[in-house]
């Protein structure tokens, strides 16, 4: 049995091996530079919207891995730990674009106005900008933008609102294999702290045939 838990370890830790990709970055890099230059009305960036969706699906692998490693270590998946890690790598950033905003917003526009568009900043707050849009009636490409100083936000409220529902789902799915399956990737007789026990045996041996 110890053999058999041995070799699924080194099986996982062979597959769920997610290194630093370089190639990775420059392709988060153009992802960006499209919507960027999209938004300057650059000619030749008319599909600058494609660049959100490799964001997405950058993001989305990224996340896959990081609760895969987690399954694989644990035998569990924490949504409480996922979102809690979400929360403190998307806060600093996103408090000081709502700061800058809100601080325009008072210094340029009527008090009216600031008062009208309150609700977008709560809303963005929430990850909840994009239903706020919709909620509003709004148009991202409308003339007026009044209504929303922050929908710019949207693909952030997309983006959180589905890892909400894929970390609960994804936690759902390792309970069912630990629980049904008896799952050979995951948590099984101990299996968890052997797997790390493992990994860590493989890392001081590469480092040591380094030296």
């Amino acid at each position: 049995a110890a053999a058999r838990r041995e070799g699924r370890a080194s099986e996982c830790a062979s597959t769920l091996a997610f290194h630093h990709r370089a190639s990775l970055n420059a392709l988060r890099g153009f992802a960006v530079s499209a919507v960027l230059l999209f938004h300057c009305s650059v000619p030749g960036f008319s599909a600058g919207y494609a660049g959100v969706d490799i964001f997405f699906v950058l993001s989305g692998f990224l996340i896959t891995s990081i609760l895969l490693r987690e399954a694989v270590r644990t035998g569990a998946i924490s949504p409480v730990r996922f979102y809690a890690r979400r929360v403190r790598r998307l806060l600093p950033a996103f408090t000081v674009c709502a700061l800058t905003v809100a601080v325009c917003y008072r210094a340029f526009v009527s008090e009216a106005v600031v008062q009208q568009v309150k609700g977008s900043f709560y809303a963005a707050a929430l990850y909840g900008e994009n239903v706020y849009q919709i909620w509003v009636d709004g148009d991202y490409w409308a003339a007026n933008y009044d209504t929303s100083p922050m929908r710019h936000c949207w693909s952030l409220a997309v983006e959180e609102q589905f890892y909400f529902a894929y970390a609960l789902a994804f936690k759902a799915a390792v309970w069912w294999s630990v629980r049904r399956c008896q799952g050979p990737m995951l948590k099984d007789e101990g299996y968890g702290e052997e797997h790390t026990a493992h990994r860590t045996q493989r890392r001081e041996a590469r480092l040591g045939s380094q030296e």
